[in-house]
């Protein structure tokens, strides 16, 4: 059975939504930004997330595992940016830019899925395929999406046979039509004042990304001769570019005559795959092989090969028969990296991370993608040849759209190179529990050990909470467990002790388990517990964040209850809810809270030690 990290299972759905809480530190000018709180969170793609720190309100540029997140809004004096999970993201860790530096945010972002299924039954045919590509640009054509200039409508970008790439807006919002096509343009001037026609003498093969962090996209573009060139948008939420001349060069070099030119027919693909905050860009060729390159430094725009060069399954390098184009994304949300790889033979080949962070993959099941049942995408009957995948959710239903263009011949004549749609299955496994809904999961290191605390909104069919810990973020141990409600419809609030906890970093996630033994995980917390002498007292903390009708407060780690007085205040500090209570390590639900209005507030907590404030979103 495979599992996933947040969303529907193979035959178990336990989906689990974190949202991030907010800190307001003080904000400081023309200075490098810090991240003190993107709480170890899980989200919908398509959702915004609140990054909290210092210097945040110059950042030009935020990524999620390597992948470029739109800024949608600062907040007050520097101190959170708002941005959108793009629909393609996958899990990992999140880095702001601002004009003075760049921080990464230590623990990674889970990024749910609503289905875990690697069915996509095809949504389009050859005579009416999303995009039809004219005569005059070749076949072998290969999809990008993005959205050049961020107003919520998705931009088709499309490298054509021969050399030039075509920009397809989406009709409207949400659509799974496309207009007209236009040609993109570039400057080979730093001061552009004329355009010409992009053209990489043949194959053009694009994809985006941010590589320097300067919020500018970059079109890294793919081409016949094997290298990888690098064009940057002229401006913000601008469609020409300036060119930026050869990012990668042809691993093989420069081969004349009638040698075989193994590095030909580059597509590059790019990631975060070891969560380090460097891009990792994979290269396909006509060699079949996977070659690797990573940032030599963060938002650098020098990558340098790593060894081994290509990936591989163990010690043996990936290899498909010809011309691989690889794309990575996590499809079904269990926190590990597939990676897709289309082909000469239209198939699209279907691997995974060996383990979290890794350079190392596996062969998946299913070892290629399907329309439906066992017919596999790229038969006659479903796609052409020469795949080339993109992935993304065009009406935003929570389903990943799968792009694919290519050729419709194998004979290296060149055809016709239409667009196809083939869109995710819901989970096909219907049996089964309902969701467990995890609305909160953190923590707080203590005096008497690191304290988690954790709440659902519903539970069926619900067994236990087993927590482990790891020291790493990898290897993981249970160091407990809590019994499950069951089934409920009310909200709940868990806590566990881990008073073995050692000094240091420790990695946290929960394995949730239903009564039919199936589990589902938690993504991961981390907390740091200073050595012993150096502890403070415990703050208080409340969840679930955000709430609806019910906040509870708890005390990590107190010995026993203390008196304390919370009050809830609106952002203009007037006081909408005052209560005296005893605070201890067990959550408690404010009594008689009143029904508030959606938006932020300040939860004011006093006790013997100190007075406290925790932003809280109410929903």
């Amino acid at each position: 059975m495979r599992l996933a990290t947040t969303t529907i299972l193979a035959k178990c759905s336990s989906q689990f939504v974190l949202v991030a809480a907010l800190a307001a530190p003080v904000a400081a000018l023309a200075q490098a930004p810090t991240i003190t709180t993107v709480i170890s969170t899980a989200t919908r793609a398509g959702n915004n997330i609140v990054i909290s720190g210092t210097n945040l309100g110059t950042v030009t540029a935020v990524t999620l595992n390597g992948l470029t997140m739109p800024i949608q809004s600062y907040g007050t004096l520097g101190t959170s940016v708002t941005a959108k999970v793009p629909y393609e993201a996958s899990s990992g860790k999140v880095r702001v830019t601002n004009p003075s530096g760049t921080a990464l945010f230590g623990t990674p972002v889970g990024v749910n899925r609503m289905s875990s299924s690697f069915s996509f039954p095809q949504k389009t045919s050859t005579a009416t395929p999303l995009v039809t590509i004219s005569n005059a640009a070749g076949g072998y054509s290969t999809p990008t999406v993005t959205d050049l200039n961020q107003d919520g409508v998705l931009d088709l970008v499309v490298g054509n046979g021969n050399g030039t790439i075509t920009l397809y807006p989406q009709a409207a919002a949400k659509a799974v039509t496309f207009g007209t096509g236009t040609l993109l343009t570039a400057s080979t001037a730093a001061a552009p004042t004329t355009f010409t026609t992009i053209d990489v003498s043949s194959y053009a093969k694009p994809t985006f990304a941010d590589i320097d962090g300067n919020g500018l996209l970059d079109m890294l573009v793919g081409e016949n001769y094997g290298t990888v060139k690098r064009y940057e948008q002229t401006a913000a939420k601008a469609s020409t570019f300036i060119d930026r001349g050869v990012l990668i060069a042809n691993p093989y070099g420069a081969i004349s005559g009638t040698a075989t030119n193994n590095g030909m027919y580059a597509r590059p693909g790019v990631a975060d795959l070891d969560n380090d905050g460097l891009i990792d860009i994979l290269v396909g060729a006509y060699d079949g092989k996977i070659h690797h390159y990573e940032q030599t430094a963060a938002n650098g725009s020098t990558f340098a090969a790593t060894t081994p060069a290509s990936l591989q399954v163990g010690t043996t390098d990936i290899v498909m028969n010809t011309i691989s184009k690889p794309l990575i994304m996590d499809l079904d949300g269990n926190g590990l990296l597939d990676m897709l790889i289309g082909s000469s033979s239209g198939t699209l080949a279907h691997y995974e991370q060996a383990a979290s962070n890794s350079f190392a993959f596996v062969a998946s099941s299913p070892a290629a993608l399907a329309t439906s049942g066992s017919t596999t995408i790229g038969t006659a009957q479903t796609g052409n040849y020469y795949s080339a995948p993109a992935l993304t959710d065009l009406d935003q239903d929570g389903y990943l759209d799968l792009i694919v263009g290519g050729n419709s011949t194998n004979n290296n004549t060149a055809g016709t190179g239409s667009i196809q749609r083939f869109q995710q299955s819901a989970q096909t496994v219907t049996t089964g529990p309902l969701p467990v809904q995890l609305t909160s999961f953190g923590g707080q290191a203590a005096s008497l050990g690191n304290q988690l605390s954790w709440a659902t909104a519903t539970e069926l069919n619900s067994a236990s909470f087993v927590i482990e810990r790891s020291a790493d973020g990898a290897s993981f141990g249970s160091v407990g467990s809590v019994a499950a409600a069951g089934t409920s419809t009310t909200a709940r609030s868990y806590q566990y002790l881990d008073a073995a906890a050692p000094a240091g970093a420790s990695y946290y996630r929960l394995r949730q388990v239903d009564q039919d033994g199936t589990v589902a995980y938690s993504p991961v917390v981390v907390l740091t517990r200073p050595a012993a002498g150096t502890l403070t007292a415990a703050k208080p903390l409340a969840f679930p964040a955000p709430f609806l009708d019910v906040l509870s407060v708890t005390l990590p780690g107190a010995e026993g209850p203390q008196p304390a007085t919370v009050a809830l205040l609106t952002l203009d500090g007037r006081t909408v809810y005052s209560r005296s209570l005893a605070l201890s390590a067990a959550p408690q639900a404010l009594a008689e809270l009143p029904t508030l209005a959606p938006g932020l507030y300040l939860l004011r907590t006093t006790t013997a030690v100190g007075t406290t404030t925790q932003r809280i979103t109410r929903q």
